[in-house]
């Protein structure tokens, strides 16, 4: 399949949580506008054939998140969150704590092995003031998913 860049007009009106240079980054959760369902949609749909995921729109209930990565005017990655469910057997009895799972990070094949993956997962985590080893990472995790969440969990991998 080729890839499809995403233009995002600039009268869009979406809800940009950090600018850097040319970087933005849109954060949807709860309620959406039309223009943010509208360019979720579109990302999820050109990501679709590389994640294997079958949502058709950003999730209608209040517990997901999710963050949109542009560069200059093109979206060219996402990550998808939803909190992890609580564990059984020994990590419930040890005090666990209900912590966020990404479920879902994506970058568009021309802009991969260029760093946008640890800017998006970095950039979202200090604006959520939310540390690496907190982050729980959803199964199914591939190869590449499993370097991702090594690099940016040293510590420990909470899979969920």
């Amino acid at each position: 399949m080729t890839y499809r860049p995403i233009e995002v007009p600039e009268r869009t009106r979406l809800n940009v949580i950090l600018t850097e240079g040319d970087r933005r980054i849109v954060m949807l959760a709860g309620e959406i506008s039309e223009d943010e369902r509208h360019l979720f949609q579109e990302v999820a749909t050109e990501a679709q054939p590389d994640v294997r995921f079958s949502f058709p729109s950003f999730p209608s209930d209040n517990d997901s998140r999710a963050f949109i990565l542009l560069v200059r005017t093109e979206a060219i990655g996402f990550r998808c969150d939803w909190p992890d469910v609580n564990p059984k057997g020994a990590e419930a009895q040890t005090g666990y704590q209900q912590r966020w799972a990404i479920r879902i990070i994506w970058i568009a094949p021309p802009c991969r092995r260029r760093g946008f993956i640890t800017y998006l997962i970095g950039r979202t985590l200090v604006h959520l003031d939310e540390i690496p080893s907190e982050v729980a990472w959803h199964r199914p995790l591939t190869d590449e998913g499993k370097i991702i969440a090594s690099r940016h969990s040293p510590e420990r991998i909470f899979v969920v």
